[in-house]
């Protein structure tokens, strides 16, 4: 297949292109081939599991001192109507939704490994964190509460006080049950009730703290990037460095704070980022600004698209967003068709995912045929065309922005878009022109060979660092497709 596309680069130049499929198709091939491994899923841990790395699945932003103080949410034996693992934003829109339909929020608990409300973004606070779809739409319940978010992509710390936010609104701000895991959950045909086994980890101070409570209704809200991970590199535990997970960023490692992201304990330093996924991409040119020398380790390169960042217009945002009741879920609902490939209105909602094309892919779409083994290829073909002229337009946007060409050769997605998730950005790549950055390739080695008491070594190099951070991300969904219910938060679950 040779196709015939009109590739607007980054320039706004058009440049016609005949892209031939089946050459790309081999390049996508040869390079999976260089960074693919026989050992699959086994090559990493989870932190939360690990003989030597335990401590760093730790949270370091939680308060015992302050949770303690309170009177606990939930005592043992006591019964409520309703219980919801997870604090996030599915656990915070089932409580809404639950006290808009009339449960009153005295009958409602939360529970939450994390020391507060928030879910991936109680957790994630590393610099530069922030989502990737237009705010309007990723933010919940804007309309009912009247939030205008800052900017036109939320900020993590805002997107976190925004779920207490929504805890204050709907009158539930003080019935999360924090630090909390749920080993258990039992069904009784005889009560009617579920019978629910906890334990809260207290602090340092105490003693974890084991008790059983029972609910009408079990909500199972614990989402999916709960369980950081990292790979098993030889010698990892010899490493004498400062070492975390981004997913517990440490700003008394590195200064500063979520607020306040100058991380100046970073200056004169080495630094060693391990992972280009999402997180990184957002990190990197945060730590870059201060780091003495920032080495980026990437086996895979990131696909990375615009995003466009900017502040909320007020002006804009009430004439042209919130003018009508309902705007919200019309706009969601817009949102998707875009994402779907279906015609919407496409004005006013423009992000990097709405322009994806292949997006339907994913997603699927409402005109889709029944797929048949016969038109499996048709439909595969049918995305391959929409798909090459997008991925060529984002490495065209590497050689565009990347000044050496051997760094910009390095940083370029030679896959299909869905081979690893698209990333929008308006700094990363920039990043990597700076002297003090680093691009450290180990496609060829199939990731870290090993590390030293003085850092990592790839291949026959041995890389120096104080301080090496993991982001090397969570749990691989492709884990959860056991049938289990309590697999995604280690809960057993014993239905009727």
């Amino acid at each position: 297949m040779v196709i015939n596309s009109d590739i607007q680069g980054a320039s706004g130049l058009d440049q016609s292109d005949k892209i031939d499929v089946q050459a790309l198709s081999n390049k996508y091939s040869e390079e999976k081939e260089r960074r693919q491994r026989a050992d699959g899923l086994a090559q990493n841990e989870e932190l939360e599991e690990s003989e030597n790395f335990a401590s760093l699945a730790d949270d370091p932003f939680v308060d015992h001192d302050a949770l303690n103080a309170h009177h606990p949410a939930l005592e043992d034996g006591q019964e409520v109507q309703v219980i919801i693992l997870g604090a996030g934003f599915g656990g915070i829109l089932f409580a809404a939704r639950l006290i808009e339909a009339g449960i009153k929020p005295k009958d409602i608990r939360l529970i939450d490994v994390a020391g507060g409300f928030g879910g991936t973004w109680y957790w994630n606070r590393y610099p530069g964190v922030m989502c990737d779809t237009e705010a309007s739409v990723y933010l919940p319940l804007l309309e009912e509460i009247g939030y205008m978010p800052k900017h036109k992509y939320s900020y993590g710390e805002e997107i976190r006080g925004h779920c207490e936010r929504v805890a204050n609104y709907f009158g539930f701000a003080d019935k999360g049950m924090f630090r909390t895991a749920i080993n258990k959950a039992v069904w009784n045909d005889e009560t009617r009730r579920w019978s629910v086994e906890m334990e809260q980890n207290r602090g340092p101070k105490q003693c974890k703290f084991s008790l059983t409570a029972y609910s009408q209704f079990l909500c199972l809200c614990n989402g999916v990037l709960n369980h950081p991970k990292a790979p098993k590199i030889p010698g990892l535990e010899h490493f004498n460095g400062q070492m975390f997970h981004a997913a517990r960023w440490n700003y008394n490692i590195t200064g500063g704070s979520q607020a306040d992201q100058r991380m100046t304990g970073l200056r004169g330093k080495n630094v060693g980022i391990l992972g280009t996924g999402p997180t990184a991409i957002q990190a990197i040119p945060k730590l870059a600004e201060t780091s003495k020398k920032l080495y980026v380790f990437q086996r895979t390169p990131a696909s990375i698209g615009y995003r466009n960042q900017q502040a909320t217009d007020q002006a804009e945002w009430e004439k042209h967003i919130t003018a009508k009741p309902g705007w919200q879920l019309e706009r969601t609902r817009n949102f998707e068709l875009l994402c779907q490939g279906e015609p919407a209105d496409d004005r006013y909602l423009t992000d990097g995912w709405t322009k994806l094309k292949t997006f339907a892919a994913f997603v699927g779409r409402s005109d889709a045929p029944v797929m048949t083994k016969d038109l499996i290829q048709e439909h595969v073909n049918d995305f391959v065309e929409l798909d090459v002229p997008f991925q060529e337009r984002i490495r065209r946007r590497v050689d565009e922005v990347v000044h050496d060409r051997h760094t910009a050769e390095i940083l370029k997605p030679w896959y299909p878009t869905w081979c690893k998730r698209p990333g929008f950005h308006d700094e990363y790549l920039e990043t990597f022109n700076l002297p003090n950055v680093h691009l450290i390739d180990i496609a060829d080695t199939k990731g870290i060979t090993g590390a030293s008491t003085k850092g990592l070594i790839v291949g026959e190099r041995e890389i120096e660092l104080d301080v090496l951070i993991l982001s090397t991300g969570f749990r691989p969904i492709v884990n959860l497709q056991d049938p289990d219910p309590g697999a995604k938060s280690n809960t057993i679950i014993i239905g009727a």
